[in-house]
């Protein structure tokens, strides 16, 4: 009997590109994400500045208003 033929990798598929839509939607998408993370950054920062406000006159024996 013939030997089984060697098993044959499946050939890959070719590159796919984005349109220019495409392209610009991703980008814009990009831009809110960096605005609301923008937003969110100065957030934190805001509420870690009250904390460590509270910390330190909690710590100095003062009463928060």
């Amino acid at each position: 009997p013939a030997p089984d033929p060697a098993p044959v990798a499946p050939v890959a598929p070719g590159p796919e590109y984005a349109t220019r839509e495409e392209l610009e939607d991703i980008a814009g998408k990009l831009r809110q994400m960096s605005r609301i993370q923008l937003q969110m950054m100065s957030q934190l920062s805001q509420l870690l500045a009250l904390q460590t406000t509270a910390t330190a006159d909690r710590l100095n024996g003062r009463v928060a208003k």
